[in-house]
């Protein structure tokens, strides 16, 4: 699980498990990460899951808030960042979503069991690699808009399920004639170009998947 180390000065000051959808920074001693000194602004900032990503958001502080030496409003944690407000700094630690990874690693995929191949059927050769993870010809869903734009998952799976761990918002399955986007559990359902999914819907290349705020746009491939 992902967490924020607290120090000063390079002491340890405790340690904090990133395990809500909102983790609230400040002077006010009912926030999640509460550093009482008088350079932290009494609402902070704030850290926001959306699905294993996680970003870090100014709260409109007075003294403002930087990650890496650099003043921030909103962005997209990596592995190791260094959170700087006030004279604390608070390291992001997160080693199952490193710097860089890809899609895949925001989504929980559970594949169908493979059936065994016959005896007399020769292996498949596996498909050639391309940019950002996908296979040639696989059919994907990419990222549009925001600090995760251009980020790709390849729907190689027969079953992909998307969303945060415990709360699946949407599955995609593939079948014959196609891919076929259904709502997951609870009562969100995914939207696809601006239309709520109550049951499924065959996606069809080029459909706007629109999943808690995030957009992605489906391609079939070959």
């Amino acid at each position: 699980m992902a967490k924020i180390i607290l120090s000063l000065n390079g002491k340890p000051l405790g340690e904090f498990p990133l395990d809500k959808e909102r983790i609230t920074i400040g002077r006010r001693p009912t926030h999640d990460i509460h550093i009482d000194n008088l350079a932290v602004s009494g609402d902070h900032a704030a850290i926001v899951s959306i699905y294993n990503y996680h970003f870090l958001e100014d709260l409109g502080s007075t003294n403002g808030t930087q990650i890496n030496g650099k003043d921030i409003k909103k962005q997209v944690l990596n592995h190791n960042d260094i959170i700087q407000i006030g004279k604390h700094q608070l390291r992001y630690v997160n080693e199952e979503a490193l710097a860089g990874a890809e899609l895949e690693k925001t989504v929980a995929i559970r594949p169908q069991a493979a059936r065994p191949a016959a005896a007399d059927t020769p292996a498949a050769a596996p498909a050639a690699p391309a940019p950002n993870g996908v296979p040639e010809g696989a059919a994907y869903l990419e990222v549009v808009g925001g600090p995760t734009a251009g980020k790709r998952l390849a729907l190689t799976m027969t079953t992909t399920t998307i969303g945060r761990q415990g709360a699946p918002l949407a599955v995609i399955t593939r079948q014959p004639e196609g891919y076929y986007v259904g709502r997951g559990e609870g009562s969100r359902r995914p939207v696809v170009n601006g239309q709520a999914v109550d049951n499924r819907l065959l996606l069809q290349d080029g459909d706007v998947l629109e999943l808690d705020g995030i957009r992605m746009a489906f391609h079939q491939g070959a």
